[in-house]
């Protein structure tokens, strides 16, 4: 299997989890959902707007569309900033966090297909 395999196997499931995370909004959150309790709210790894930096964030909500560079509000870590990213903002996985945290909705398993 070459690099080139697994990136696009990868851009092919990040593409099915975006879809899925912005149906269940539609369906189950009237478009958008805020994680108020700040215990609760998923972490992912992001680059930053605008920089080459990695960093952890707390996500704040999610939002239909979520596209490439838009629709997830998050919190870096050591930061009072709020920025806006997209899923071309996050590491590996993190679409599939959000949306195993959001409350209410049956879990998903992407990678055990037939």
């Amino acid at each position: 299997m070459t690099n080139f395999d697994i990136i696009e196997q990868y851009k092919t499931l990040r593409k099915e989890e975006t879809k899925k995370l912005n149906n269940t909004l539609l369906e189950n959150f009237h478009e958008e959902y805020h994680w108020l309790d700040e215990t609760n709210r998923p972490m992912v790894i992001i680059t930053l707007p605008d920089s080459t930096q990695r960093v952890h964030a707390d996500v704040l909500a999610v939002k239909v569309p979520v596209r490439e560079n838009y629709g997830i509000m998050v919190k870096p870590e050591n930061s009072d900033e709020i920025s806006e990213v997209g899923f071309g903002d996050l590491a590996i996985g993190g679409v599939w966090g959000i949306l195993q945290d959001l409350p209410g909705v049956e879990k998903v398993s992407f990678t055990n297909k037939k």
